[in-house]
Order: structure tokens, then sequence, then C-alpha cells
């Protein structure tokens, strides 16, 4: 094989290269390399001279003297930005344009319409056939007779006005218009025919921005000569486009990027495939992306392959070879359902879930780059709280979720959305053969005894959930029956959240007798339903025997007293409980002494919350009682009982002995100066606790001064919360040199004050 070098090509074909180079490197790189090309530079007569930006208009008179007029064939100017530039003046004083006599193309950038006039003064009488515009102010709509004129001449075929909105307006179009190129920027539906229809000659329309709804045409004439025709953003009718392309049938190149108002029934009805084949026989090239809002479903409606089902015909696939995606895009605005054959960016709004089907195959995919990922390049999970989420959009959600390829999602949020049994139907067909969501929270929706039918058939077959959040769903003892009945085969999942819904004592029962064969649940959130002593004690009876559940939250139901003796007789035998929440309940004094029974021979709760339950001194004393045996309690939270002193002195005494009990919340309970003497005098015995909660009671100047005196020999207490107590300056200050000198305590809050010492 020989060698052969760059100058060893004939002058012509060097001549041919050049043409695609930049006349800069024509001169500074080739020109000066040797002789021989050189030579070839310097013969050379189709240089289009770049006098944009980064050319300086000092260096004008340098460069006019490179060439000769007659070698300019095309010219790219730019003026400044600025009314101030003088960039115009200095080109027109350094070169002679009216000797650039095989001048073909111009290209004018950020231009002022005076300077722009100067220009087409020169044009009119050199033989220019192409033309470019990009006016320094779009807005301008003042007549333009000198590009009117030079249109007219018949000479200009190519014209682009770029940064023009009122193109009609300076352009009077004639009939005798020669031009086979048009670029402008915008037009209305109407303003586009009356352009077609006075450029007899044209082929290829590039239309920016073309609005065409509302638009009607009494008759639609065919203008066969067009043969491509480009919309960058359109915002059409359906209507408007199928009377558009039924004018142009000789098209052969068509691309469109619109978007429609909604997805409705014409929107899903459009036949592209007949219109193709009836009125654009010639189209070879079709680009498309179609943006649609998304409001209602017409109701043959079923997923996204229902939209691209049109599309995986032999005639988009096999003849044409046409692909065609279509995504559906929730983002923090609204839903769209977006239709293309070319991607496009999607503005406005952060985009938070993308739906992908494609005419080639029948899944629907997530699309990849659109989820925050772990740093492992794996998807954690979709959060689609508060996003007005509705059932029509669920669809689509599980169609990817059912299919999915692309991501791993293991935590699906949907909380605070308006999702019905309809969506969650959807929804829980697509996650009975999932394999990686193991967390689904669906809290603060509606979907009722219906849905929660649903997913309970999704969790007989679902090996992977572990998780599931349902508060707030207006789920009844129905709901809770279909639930209960899948909880007995599941054995996978491990927290269940029903918190807020409509389950009462039969509900109650259901869910017992799940318990009974369930051998995998460890967390249970039953708070604020309608439990009631009945329902109690059915659950307790089933968790008496029950070696799984570590936590359970009762709170905000209706236990009463009397429920005291079931949830005692659980403690007595249940062997695994660790947390136990009873806030906001009616159990009293009565109540908690029938639970302090079984809790002095309880072995294993660590967490019991108590707050808001009416406890009063009796109850404290119990509960005292209780501690002086129990050796498991880590936490206990009196919050807002009615304790007062005489009960901070029960609790106090027992926790002289108690060695167990690190964390005891007695905010709210009316304790005074006495009250905080009894805490002291344990604090000074007491080597276990590490958190005291006493926010808002009656502490005044003198009980801090009881606290402060045993603290400062105190070494476990590392938490003390004071505030909202009447502790004065006196006692603030207490505090503050407290805080300068235990070197235990990290935490301490007074009057909503934290002070962090550590």
């Amino acid at each position: 094989m020989s060698e052969r070098s760059l100058l060893d090509l004939p002058v012509e074909i060097l001549h041919r290269i050049f043409d695609y180079l930049r006349i800069k490197t024509i001169f500074c790189s080739l020109r000066c390399t040797c002789t021989q090309l050189y030579a070839a530079v310097q013969t050379y007569k189709n240089f289009e001279l770049d006098l944009t930006a980064s050319t300086s208009a000092v260096q004008f008179e340098y460069i006019s003297q490179l060439f000769h007029p007659e070698c300019i064939t095309g010219l790219v100017f730019s003026a400044e930005n600025n009314q101030h530039s003088n960039r115009a003046k200095s080109f027109f004083a350094n070169f002679a344009i009216y000797q650039f006599a095989r001048l073909r193309s111009i290209e004018l950038l950020d231009i002022s319409i005076d300077d722009l006039n100067e220009f087409l003064q020169c044009a009119s009488v050199l033989p220019v056939t192409s033309l470019s515009i990009h006016l320094a102010n779009p807005y301008f709509h003042r007549p333009l007779p000198l590009l009117t004129s030079l249109i007219n001449q018949g000479n200009l075929r190519k014209l682009q006005i770029i940064n023009m909105y009122y193109v009609l307006q300076p352009l009077l179009w004639s009939t005798h218009c020669k031009l086979t190129h048009l670029t402008i920027l915008r037009c209305t539906f109407e303003e586009l025919f009356i352009i077609l229809g006075r450029c007899p000659f044209l082929r290829t329309f590039v239309l920016q921005d073309c609005t065409m709804y509302n638009g009607d045409v009494p008759n639609f004439p065919s203008y066969p000569q067009l043969t491509s025709l480009h919309i960058t953003d359109a915002y059409l009718s359906w209507k408007s486009l199928r009377h558009l392309l039924s004018s142009t049938p000789s098209l052969v190149d068509f691309k469109v990027i619109s978007c429609v108002r909604y997805f409705d029934a014409e929107s899903e009805s459009f036949s592209w495939e007949e219109l193709i084949q009836t009125r654009l026989p010639s189209l070879t090239h079709f680009h498309f992306f179609f943006r649609f809002g998304f409001r209602t479903l017409s109701n043959s409606y079923t997923n996204l392959h229902s939209i691209i089902k049109q599309f995986r015909s032999p005639f988009w696939l096999e003849e044409k070879q046409w692909f065609v995606t279509c995504d559906f895009v929730l983002n923090s605005l609204s839903s769209e359902i977006i239709l293309y054959t070319i991607p496009q960016p999607v503005y406005r709004a952060k985009i938070f879930i993308r739906c992908r089907a494609r005419s080639t195959d029948s899944i629907c995919y997530f699309a990849k780059d659109l989820f925050e990922q772990d740093e492992n390049g794996d998807m954690l999970e979709l959060n689609l709280t508060n996003m007005r989420t509705q059932s029509m959009d669920i669809q689509l959600l599980a169609c990817a979720l059912k299919h999915n390829t692309v991501m791993t999602i293991t935590v699906l949020n949907l909380d605070e959305n308006q999702i019905d049994s309809d969506g969650i139907k959807y929804l829980a067909d697509a996650l009975k053969d999932n394999m990686t969501i193991q967390i689904l929270s669906l809290n603060s929706n509606v979907i009722g005894d219906a849905g929660a039918r649903y997913l309970a058939e999704m969790l007989q077959s679902n090996n992977t959930m572990t998780t599931l959040r349902i508060c707030g769903n207006q789920i009844g003892d129905e709901g809770m029956r279909h639930l209960s009945s899948s909880l007995q085969t599941n054995t996978t999942l491990t927290s269940l959240d029903i918190s807020g819904n409509r389950i009462e004592n039969e509900g109650a029962r259901y869910l017992a007798d799940a318990f009974k064969k369930n051998k995998m649940l460890t967390t249970l959130s039953f708070q604020d339903n309608y439990l009631k002593d009945e329902g109690i004690q059915h659950l307790c009876q089933a968790l008496r025997k029950n070696t799984t559940i570590l936590t359970i939250d009762l709170r905000s139901n209706q236990i009463v007293p009397s429920s005291g003796q079931h949830l005692s007789d659980m403690l007595e035998t249940n062997t695994t409980l660790t947390t136990l929440i009873l806030t906001d309940n009616e159990l009293e004094s009565k109540g908690i002494e029938l639970l302090a029974c079984g809790l002095r021979k309880n072995m294993t709760l660590r967490v019991l919350n108590l707050r808001f339950n009416r406890i009063d001194t009796d109850g404290a004393e119990h509960l005292a009682d209780a501690l002086t045996y129990n050796t498991s309690l880590t936490a206990l939270s009196l919050w807002n009982n009615e304790i007062k002193d005489t009960g901070t002195r029960c609790l106090a005494d027992a926790l002289k002995q108690n060695k167990t009990l690190t964390a005891l919340d007695l905010g709210r309970n009316f304790i005074a100066v006495t009250g905080a003497r009894y805490l002291a005098d344990m604090l000074r015995i007491n080597t276990t606790l590490t958190s005291l909660g006493l926010w808002s009671n009656e502490i005044k100047e003198n009980g801090v001064h009881y606290l402060v005196q045993a603290l400062t020999s105190n070494e476990t207490l590392t938490k003390l919360d004071i505030g909202s107590n009447p502790i004065g300056d006196n006692g603030e200050q207490y505090l503050i040199e407290l805080s300068k000198t235990n070197k235990i305590l990290t935490t301490l809050n007074f009057n909503d004050n934290l002070l962090n010492i550590v």
C-alpha cells in the first residue's frame, strides 16, 4: 500500500477540502506550511469571511488585505449586542462589500435594524441567494421595505429570520417570491397558510413557534411545492394538524415538537397511519415529540401500551422503520403523556417519575436518568408524597413497576395523594411478583376496605415486602379481615402500620387471629382507631403466646381502666414484647394498678409510654411498686398526667433501688418544689438514670437549687429537660453554673432554651 500525502492531491481536491475548513484554519495553519499549500490557498476563490464576535473590529483592516473581494462567497458578521457598537461602521470602512461580486450568502448576528438596512442595501446589488438574520431586538415590527424588495427581486432562495416575533408585518410577501427555504421564529396557523400561498417555490419550511389552536382557515388549498416541514415548538390541536398535513401532500420530511392541551379521546383515536397512507404517500422522514396534559382517561384507556399500540403495526416497524416511545411523566405541577421519536428535555418543574413504553416491545420501563441514586448507582426510594397522584396516574406507575428492569426500587412512598381502591388495584397487581420493593407507604389516601382487599391479595403472593404503611385510609373491620387473612400466610412482612383508620373491636379480633399463626410481624402500629376494651382483650389474648411482636403502638384508641387487666395478663406471659405505647387513652390509675401487676413479673419490656392517661398519685404509686421488682424496663414516659409531688415521691423512692430505668419523662405533671426535692434525693443515689424530663411543671427557683446540688455529685445523668418552669433568673443562673462544672450532663433545656454543653 503506497503512502500519499496531502501535497500529492490535485489543487481541485484541495479546494474541495478547503470548502469544509474555517478561514482561520486555512490562513493560519495551511497557508504557512509550504509553498505548494500557499499557492493552493492563493488560488482558492470560495472563502467564507467569518467576522463573528471572536474577531475584533481592530483586525478588520488587516483581514481586508488578505483577500481579493471576488474570492469572498460567504459572509458571517456579528454585531455587538450594544446600541453604541461601531462594528458595522468599521466593516463598511474596511471592506468594499460592493466588490464582493461572487457573494452568495450573508449571515447577520445580533444586528440592529439600522445596520441591517445597510447590509440589505448592499445585498440588493449582489448575487446573494442565502440570507440569515438574527435581530438584536426580536420585537421589532415595523415594515422592512429593503428586505421585501430583496425577496421580490427573485435571486434570494434561502431566508432565515431567526429572532423576529412579528415576521409578517415587516415582510410584504409577493406572489413572485422564489424562496425555496424559509426559517422563521413565530407565526399563527392562519399566517402559515398565507406564507405557503405566497411562496409557490418553497420546498423547506422551518418554523420555531406556531400556535394552531382556534385556527380557522375557511378553505384548505393544496401546497404541493413543500417537501420538508419542521415545527419545533407548536401549540396545536389535532384538527389543525390534520388540516395542515392534508394541505402539504408532497412532504418527504416532517418534524414537529408540540404541546397538546390534554390527552383525551381524540388524542387516543388519532390515526397517524391512515393519515400518512392517504395524505402523505411520499413521507420518509417523520420525527415528532408530542406533549399532552393529562386530565382524564377515556373509557378504553388502560395503560401506556394502549396509547402506543397503533405504532406497533408493520407499517411503523417494518415498512417505515419509525420507532416510537411513550412516556408518562409525573412532576411537581401536573401529569403528562409524552409521545415521541426524538427525546427532548422536559422543563418547568421537577420530575418525580417518568415511565416509558416503546413500540418495539410490550414492556413499560422507568427512565433511568430521572431518579436519585445511592452511591452504588441503585435507586433506593421513589418518593411521590403529596403529588396529587390519582388513580389514573397509578395505572401508569403500576405498568412501569410490573416490568421494571432498569432501577432497583426498594422504597415506594405514595403518602398524601388521592389514590382510591381502583388505583390500588393496579398497584397491588403490579406488586404481586415484585422482587425489589421492601417498603410500601400509602398513608393518607382513600383506599378503603376494597383497597385493603387488593393489598391483602398482593401480600399472599409477594415475598419481598417487609413494611406496609396504610395510615388514614378509611379502612374498617372488613378491610382488616382481608389483611388479617393474608397475614396468616405471609412470610416476609415485619412491620404493619394501620393507624388512623376506622377499625373497631371486630377488626381487632381478625388481627388477633392472624397473630396466632403469623411468625414474622415484629412491629404493629394500631394508633388512632376505635379500639375499646373488647378489642384490647382480643389482641392481648393473642399476644400472650406470640413470640415475634416486639413493638405495638395502641395510642389514641378508647382503652379504659378495665383494659388494664388484659394488658397485665399479656405482660405476665409474653416473653417477646419490648415496646408498648399506650399514649392518649383512658387507663387512669385503676387501669394502671392492673397493668402494674403484670409489669412486676414481666422480664422483656424495655419501653412503656403512658402519656395522656389521667394517671394521678395512686397510679404513680402502683408504677413505683412495679419498678422495685421489674428489671427490664429502660424507658418510662408519664408526660401530661397528674402524679404531682406525692406521686413523684413514690417514683423517686423506687428509682433509688431500680437499676435498669435510664429514661424517665415526667413533663406536665404538676410537680412543684417538693417533688423536685424528692427527685434530687433520688439523683444522689441512683446510678442508672441518664435522661430526666420535667418540662412544663411548677418547679421554681428552690426546686432547681435542689436538683443542681444533687447533680454536682451525680455521674450518670446526661440529659435534663426543665424548660417551661417558673425557675426565675436565679434558677437559670444555677443551671448555667451547673453547666460549667458538671462534665457528665451534655444536654440541658431550661425556659425553652436548649443548651448543648458538649
